[in-house]
């Protein structure tokens, strides 16, 4: 039913990865989380999903309080805003195999991809992510994400208080 789920999960297992998984209510947006979800918001990682017009796909993860900066993400990308655009609810199941807001970090990805995270994000804790599918959200320390997801850090958040 959830095999992106699946995969996340077997990976972290065969790679001997400490995390801890969160069972819930089902959530697809930041609204969802704050009324149905038990941990801080200041610690969970939405991840928007975005393409670029050559085809790569790309990956921003932000603390949920936040709001990307398109501007921001396409000088992490070394690329023109133009050229980069968000995946519509069906380009994210066509292509991440996953339903919109169901999107996470660790998503297997298309060859080619990047990962970014926000230089904001809460390094100094574990990190709570969405897993692919809308009832479950991971836990993990922050070394461990980064370095699962290939990620690099950018400045991609408007500044609203940073």
């Amino acid at each position: 039913m959830y095999p992106v789920y699946e995969q996340i999960i077997t990976r972290l297992q065969a790679e001997n990865v400490h995390f801890t998984l969160h069972e819930h209510q089902a959530s697809f947006t930041v609204a969802d989380a704050e009324a149905y979800l038990s941990f801080p918001l200041g610690r969970l990682i939405k991840t928007i999903a975005f393409k670029h017009k050559n085809g790569q796909v790309i990956l921003a993860g932000v603390l949920s309080t936040t709001r990307i900066d398109y501007r921001r993400l396409a000088e992490a990308c070394q690329t023109q805003r133009a050229l980069i655009s968000s995946l519509s609810p069906q380009e994210v199941q066509q292509i991440l195999k996953v339903e919109p807001g169901c999107v996470g970090p660790l998503t297997p990805l298309p060859a080619g991809s990047r990962v970014l995270f926000d230089t904001h994000s809460n390094l100094e804790t574990s990190l709570f992510f969405g897993c692919g599918r809308p009832d479950r959200t991971l836990e993990m320390q922050p070394a461990d994400l980064f370095r699962l997801s290939q990620a690099c850090l950018a400045d991609l958040v408007k500044n609203e208080g940073f």
